[in-house]
């Protein structure tokens, strides 16, 4: 599917050594705060109750949802985090639910407050910050756009194999 291939695309521009520049980073710059917020819906993880927060993003100012970094996001730099992503997009992609997607929507849709139609959550932005936050950023997207798809394409390849074994 194309969507599988983005997010392989999106984890394949990212390399070691940007990891290790975001963790050596004495604070995270709200966009990365924002993606990294978006990773922990799609890992199901606990997330901070929903307050509004103002973030600076680009030197401009984006009210938007709390982030959860201080209290659970920050902890995805403590264990592998490019491989995290790369195992679940290898294997817990089609765990990815109706609710989870809900939960992502916000993330994937603001914009900034002087140009809604511009979103925060893109690779054109996060780059600004770090270029392994875009590939993150993107390969995020490319989870979300996958279930969408996979919602149509799934029930005609079960179809498609249920008939290839009614015709054998």
């Amino acid at each position: 599917m194309p969507f599988v291939e983005a997010a392989e695309k999106a984890l394949s521009g990212i390399k070691a050594n940007d990891i290790t520049e975001l963790k050596s980073m004495k604070k995270l710059h709200d966009v990365g705060k924002i993606i990294l917020d978006a990773v922990q819906i799609l890992f199901m993880g606990p997330m901070v109750p929903i307050t509004s927060k103002e973030f600076a993003i680009q030197k401009k100012s984006v009210m938007f949802i709390a982030d959860s970094n201080e209290e659970y996001t920050g902890e995805l730099f403590l264990g592998n985090l490019l491989g995290m992503l790369s195992d679940f997009g290898a294997n817990d992609k089609d765990l990815i639910n109706e609710e989870t997607i809900e939960l992502l929507a916000p993330y994937l849709e603001v914009g900034f407050r002087d140009d809604p139609e511009r979103l925060v959550f893109s690779g054109d932005v996060a780059k600004g910050s770090s270029s392994a936050l875009k590939g993150i950023c993107e390969w995020a997207s490319a989870m979300s756009a996958y279930h969408k798809a996979s919602k149509i394409v799934k029930p005609k390849l079960r179809l498609l194999t249920q008939k290839a074994g009614e015709l054998r």
